[in-house]
């Protein structure tokens, strides 16, 4: 019973939510709400899982002093300040706003532009004219980077931007659908899989 209730579980809430998104039987569409109230249920039990685990790691990190502990504070501290505050005066508090604008949006914005380097990094790997569809790579990028840039209009004049709204728009297009739809198709053949019972990596196995 250790596996054989946990997959009926799965199997029935996922038909549930399949029958009330697909075909909206009354009875489906009330237990698909009940459903729903239930993941926003365990979604917060799983958060509170994760501020302790959080807690449990990065304070004994900073009780044995480890290299970068200093940082492992400022975690346990920021989490709990940020979380003590929602609690006394709400989200929708100008002083909890301030703080959110002030500190988490510059941080992030500075995690962000030091993926830059990252990315140019990978371009100039990317962009070494070896073979064919290297080459139609770096001069489609060349374009596209051309014709975003103020620059490369004044420049070279305005087939550049003609250009990049083709590529953009056209091969760019297809491209992203094309994406798009592999990963549709993977995600609904992981979603069978978990359904009926098949993939059970998450009851902490290997899967079969």
């Amino acid at each position: 019973m250790r596996k054989e209730l946990p997959l009926a579980i799965t199997f029935i809430s996922g038909i549930i939510v399949v029958l009330a998104n697909f075909l909206a039987p009354t009875w489906f569409v009330e237990a698909n709400k009940e459903v729903t109230l239930w993941f926003q249920i365990t979604s917060a039990l799983f958060c509170a899982l994760g501020v302790v685990n959080l807690t449990r790691i990065h304070s004994k990190r900073v009780s044995q002093q480890r290299e970068g502990w200093i940082f492992s504070a400022l975690i346990i501290a920021s989490m709990f300040l940020f979380m003590g505050i929602s609690l006394v005066v709400g989200q929708q508090h100008q002083l909890y706003k301030n703080m959110y604008n002030n500190m988490n949006v510059p941080l992030n914005a500075t995690m962000y532009s030091i993926l830059v380097f990252y990315i140019a990094s990978a371009a100039y790997r990317a962009f070494r004219v070896r073979t064919f569809e290297a080459t139609i790579l770096l001069v489609a990028a060349a374009i596209v980077m051309l014709g975003k840039a103020p620059i490369g209009e004044a420049v070279l004049g305005s087939w550049v931007a003609e250009w990049t709204t083709w590529i953009l728009d056209i091969p760019n297009t297809a491209g992203m659908r094309g994406i798009q739809l592999g990963a549709t198709l993977g995600g609904i053949a992981m979603a069978l899989r978990v359904l009926i019972g098949i993939e059970r990596a998450h009851f902490g196995g290997t899967g079969e």
